[in-house]
């Protein structure tokens, strides 16, 4: 049996992208920022051991993407602790 898919991958990634967590590290490959250990030499380590190709000429692009998504985000949580404290 064949399977038609209902969703082009364009669409997916636009659906996926509303997500700021999500990443498109090379052609069909999206990666979730929230478990990105690091970037080398043209591979994406995960936590969890995995490893995929990504785009080496973006390689600083997407560091950079990452650290700042990293950043906002411990931001965040900064914010939403002391907000939380001052209200107790």
């Amino acid at each position: 049996n064949t399977y038609a898919p209902r969703l082009t991958f364009s669409s997916v990634c636009d659906e996926i992208f509303q997500d700021k967590r999500f990443l498109l590290i090379m052609r069909g490959v999206i990666v979730n920022m929230d478990f990105i250990q690091s970037f080398r030499s043209g591979v994406c380590h995960l936590e969890s051991g995995m490893q995929f190709p990504c785009n080496l000429r973006k390689e600083k692009q997407f560091i950079s993407t990452w650290q700042n998504y990293i950043f906002q985000k411990l931001r965040k949580e900064a914010m939403e602790r002391r907000h939380k404290a001052n209200n107790e």
